[in-house]
């Protein structure tokens, strides 16, 4: 759900989509086997402003939230794994916004982050079936081409800039 959030929002934004992916690896903690899924949305080059490229940063975790929240699944310990899970797409967020707010201040910063999320999930709301398409075929293939995506969600997949 979380990389779907991605891709059809960078679609909306007109970010090229190269590909997005879900990967299973195992690993041993030493503990015993565990599964892991680490999943990547790969963009072609762009030339976005600033609130766009946020906005489709925080669409992942928006999008896994609004998920577990539809679905009956939410739960403190799960929106909390969400928010973790999402902890580099905000951390790739706050250079942009630091330069977006003028501002060095973290609150300020997380502040706009929050907004941007805010904006993000009306997006989102208004593209809720494309985005659970997409995370659907994602389920299934474990890997789609950016126009792929672009045509489950019914939008155009914009060249690279």
């Amino acid at each position: 759900m979380h990389e779907a959030g991605h891709t059809v929002i960078a679609l909306h934004v007109g970010m090229h989509v190269k590909d997005v992916k879900i990967v299973e690896r195992t690993r041993d903690l030493g503990c015993g086997p565990r599964l892991e899924l680490e999943g990547t949305m790969s963009p072609g080059d762009y030339e976005l402003a600033h609130s766009a490229v946020v906005k489709q940063l925080a669409a992942g975790e928006r999008a896994e939230q609004r998920w577990l929240r539809d679905y009956g699944l939410w739960t403190q310990d799960r929106g909390w794994a969400a928010e973790m899970g999402a902890l580099h797409d905000r951390d790739a967020a706050i250079p942009r916004l630091r330069m977006f707010t003028g501002s060095d201040d973290l609150a300020t910063v997380l502040g706009a982050y929050v907004h941007f999320g805010d904006q993000a999930e009306e997006v989102l709301g208004q593209h809720w079936p494309a985005v659970l398409a997409v995370a659907g075929a994602l389920d299934e293939e474990g890997e789609l081409t950016g126009d792929q995506a672009a045509t489950l969600a019914g939008l155009l997949n914009p060249p690279p800039a």
